[in-house]
């Protein structure tokens, strides 16, 4: 029979402690509301989170879509020796998706092939390039 009873008020005590834990440290009374947690996560605006979006570490294209400081839209010429860039062409996994335009190639991944004044240069390698690039046909820039 004690042994019940001692049981009785063990579980009993257990369950006010519990009770007491989950409903926080006792506080005086008129202190208002608790404090937020220290690690409470803060809402984010939504305006922000593309800019706050953090580049993979093995991504070589920069957020601003820069490589090497050199933004990565507009006038490209292809040439064999001393290019700006080396460039290999993949199917899967690139660092840049590029859609060839014929005019304005004002958005990041839109490349426009010239002779003459280009905005920067690049020559195609099979190994070791700067940058690998997808060519598609919608939906240029950062994948």
């Amino acid at each position: 029979m004690r042994a019940a009873i001692s049981l009785a008020l063990l579980v009993g005590s257990y369950a006010l402690a519990a009770g007491a834990a989950a409903a926080g440290p006792a506080r005086p009374p008129g202190a208002g509301a608790p404090a937020p947690a220290v690690d409470a996560p803060r809402p984010v605006p939504a305006d922000s989170l593309d800019a706050a979006r953090p580049v993979p570490a093995d991504s070589k294209v920069g957020a601003d879509c820069t490589l090497k400081g050199k933004r990565l839209a507009g006038k490209v010429q292809v040439v064999d020796h001393f290019a700006d860039f080396k460039v290999k062409v993949v199917e899967h996994f690139p660092d840049l998706r590029v859609q060839f335009v014929d005019h304005f190639p004002d958005d990041c991944g839109q490349w426009q092939l010239v002779d003459h004044f280009p905005d920067f240069t690049i020559t195609y390698v099979d190994h070791f390039p700067d940058l690998e690039i997808q060519k598609v046909a919608h939906f240029p820039g950062r994948p």
